[in-house]
């Protein structure tokens, strides 16, 4: 904690003088404050996190555009710091605007867009909804085995959360022939 205390510190008075420089809306500006808000959520401090970023991102997405990268890396950290905070409902409609235009932009098979379903994904099984998480696995597992392959470590742990997933909906013998197949021969 104690180098992401001194980021902060660093951080912020970057975020101070890009602002006095070069404007508040300035893009230099906003990415500085965007990486303030990772800097908290390193720290802990996902309150604080989710301030800035709910205030950040109409910002960015009006300075960069819906489509934009950094518009899509504040979407994801907002997203993750709500799920961070339990806030379980809030993350899920997060990643589900989210989702759309990183696959838009990035490509269904990015590791990013891969990675916003799989947190999805997860959301939904802790909100238990069990189906929704299916779904959403049994979709990233098949990009996962098209572009990945059957055996990549990704694929494998999807395959490991469908099995969860079966056993939470009470269908043992799903979830066991699942595990079973994980299983070297």
């Amino acid at each position: 904690a104690g180098h992401y205390a001194e980021a902060e510190k660093a951080a912020q008075a970057l975020v101070t003088s890009l602002t006095q420089t070069l404007g508040a809306e300035d893009r230099e500006t906003l990415r500085a404050r965007i990486l303030l808000a990772e800097i908290f959520r390193k720290l802990a401090r996902d309150a604080e996190a989710e301030t800035l970023l709910q205030k950040l991102l109409p910002v960015v997405t009006k300075v960069f555009g819906a489509e934009d990268r950094e518009t899509l890396r504040c979407q994801s950290d907002l997203s993750m710091t709500l799920k961070d905070q339990g806030k379980l409902a809030e993350a899920a409609e997060q990643f589900r605007r989210l989702i759309p235009i990183a696959t838009r932009v990035l490509g269904a098979a990015d590791s990013e867009t891969l990675q916003e379903r799989k947190r999805l994904a997860g959301v939904l099984y802790r909100q238990n909804k069990p189906a929704e998480a299916e779904q959403e696995y049994r979709a990233l597992l098949a990009i996962q085995q098209r572009t990945l392959g059957a055996e990549a470590r990704e694929t494998l742990r999807t395959r490991m959360n469908l099995a969860n997933v079966s056993y939470k909906q009470r269908r043992l013998a799903e979830a066991e022939a699942q595990l079973r197949g994980l299983m070297p021969v």
